[in-house]
């Protein structure tokens, strides 16, 4: 039937960002037109007790003004595939929000996330929607969406991400999403979750996970009218790992979901001209 109000567990998994961007992440997510009625930070970094540092003391104290139920799981340090899978089997809520410890969300993402949800999935479909995600920005490297960017797994080939570029138009039907989205916690049950072979890195884990919602039956969304802009922190996070070992294996991995698949990507090599997308490459 048709919700009143869906539920939401905003879900941020972190590492050794406290002094750079896990409080503007928090910031953003607090302070949203439509609050997440929950919010649960994984710490896999030092885990120091947030309630006694500032600015987390006060915007703790911020998030239980606004009636929002948080808490700060101090983890066993397995890295963000593991937190996001713990997040997934203990949710009590209609869909998880993750949003990274580098990322500022506008405002009205999770308003605009949630509507475009009710409205896409007018007419019965709303169960069908597996995930929804807004562009992803990340700072003076945004230009025109590419004519051959069309949200195909063949994007990955390209190293390249609709969630990426400047659009408007009508919300698009995808096959994969990138870094922060909104997802259906009993579509992510019924598909199985995240991939559990993957590093710590978790290299290519949202594009394995969303790509299994698509197959299990579900739409997967993007919606142009919101943004989280994305600062890609260069200290901690998976950037505390210098093995680069973590990455090529993560590959190897996503390449044995896309034999199993029957999925093949084009070969493709890649000359980009200052278009900035740096370490993406």
């Amino acid at each position: 039937g048709r919700k009143k109000h869906w539920t939401v567990t905003a879900s941020v998994s972190t590492k050794d960002r406290y002094q750079t961007t896990l409080p503007l992440a928090l910031s953003a997510i607090i302070n949203q037109t439509h609050k997440p009625d929950k919010l649960k930070i994984y710490d896999d970094g030092e885990q120091k007790d947030l309630r006694e540092v500032s600015p987390f003391e006060g915007l703790l104290k911020l998030a239980g003004d606004k009636g929002i139920d948080w808490e700060i799981v101090h983890t066993p340090r397995l890295g963000q595939v593991s937190n996001h899978q713990h997040c997934l089997d203990n949710a009590t809520t209609d869909f998880i929000w993750r949003v990274d410890d580098d990322e500022i969300p506008e405002p009205n993402c999770l308003e605009v996330l949630l509507n475009t949800v009710r409205d896409y999935g007018k007419g019965g479909e709303m169960d069908r929607i597996g995930a929804v995600g807004g562009l992803v920005h990340h700072p003076a490297q945004v230009s025109p969406l590419p004519p051959q960017v069309n949200g195909t797994l063949q994007d990955v080939a390209r190293q390249l991400n609709l969630q990426w570029f400047s659009w408007n138009g009508s919300v698009r039907e995808v096959e994969h999403l990138y870094s922060t989205f909104m997802y259906s916690v009993p579509a992510a049950r019924e598909a199985g979750g995240y991939p559990k072979d993957l590093s710590p890195v978790g290299h290519r884990e949202e594009t394995i996970f969303s790509h299994q919602l698509k197959r299990a039956g579900y739409k997967i969304l993007v919606t142009p009218y919101t943004k989280t802009y994305h600062l890609r922190e260069s200290s901690g996070g998976i950037r505390s790992f210098n093995d680069n070992s973590m990455w090529e294996g993560d590959e190897l991995v996503f390449q044995r979901y896309l034999n199993a698949w029957n999925i093949k990507l084009d070969e493709t090599k890649l000359i980009v001209c200052d278009f900035g997308l740096g370490d993406h490459l």
